[in-house]
């Protein structure tokens, strides 16, 4: 089994501190292989997303908590529909602001066009702070052994949780089966918002897409 521990930075509560910044595990992603993997070409994976965002743990939920839909890609170029350091695409805006999928399933629908991409991923949503979203039998391809998930923190400015490009193929071109990585909240750099109920407003012009982090200090800051 892979699982894949996904952190969040609150502004209320220390979890661990590195370089000045705060962030603490706030869900699990874990991909388990399903099907035989020696000398395939295509295998099949589940994939179970588990959030345990709670107020013992993370201090601050805010009221009608819950996740958009988990939904992505499996594809062969890195970086194909997101990158720290770059502008948001509008599918990954309106993921991160509103929680809307469709601008996103048209830019993986081009890549899937241009050979890039191999399918567009549509898992649930999670109408709760904590539960699971479970994806079932999902079949990738060693031609497209990249996969790219995304899901609104909601509610949210604009902010996002992602698995961008991860490989499913290990060191020597083998399927895995087992690892633990670390997955951040990011702020899409859209909407300029400091707080999980913010007021919308755009961030003009916009920011580049990278990490949330928060100063501790009298008064915690969040920066882009």
């Amino acid at each position: 089994m892979t699982q894949i521990t996904t952190h969040f930075i609150d502004k209320n509560r220390c979890g661990y501190r590195a370089k000045g910044k705060t962030a603490f595990a706030i869900c699990l992603l874990s991909l388990l292989l399903v099907t035989p993997c020696m000398g395939q070409t295509t295998v099949k994976y589940d994939i179970t997303f588990t959030s345990i965002w709670n107020a013992n743990d993370h201090t601050t939920v805010p009221s009608g908590a819950h996740w958009s839909k988990l939904v992505g890609a499996t594809h062969k170029t890195a970086n194909a529909f997101l990158q720290t350091g770059n502008v948001a695409t509008t599918g990954i805006k309106n993921v991160a602001e509103f929680g809307s999928n469709s601008n996103f399933n048209s830019e993986v629908s081009a890549k899937i066009t241009a050979g890039e991409a191999d399918q567009y991923i549509n898992g649930p949503s999670l109408g709760s702070a904590t539960g699971d979203m479970l994806i079932t039998d999902l079949v990738v391809a060693k031609d497209f052994p990249l996969v790219t998930l995304v899901s609104m923190i909601a509610p949210s400015p604009d902010w996002i949780i992602n698995v961008n490009s991860h490989s499913l193929l290990d060191a020597n071109g083998g399927w895995k089966t087992s690892e633990v990585i670390d997955v951040f909240a990011y702020d899409a750099g859209t909407d300029s918002g400091t707080d999980y109920t913010s007021s919308n407003s755009v961030t003009s012009p916009f920011r580049l897409f990278q990490k949330l982090r928060a100063h501790q200090s009298t008064e915690t800051k969040w920066e882009p």
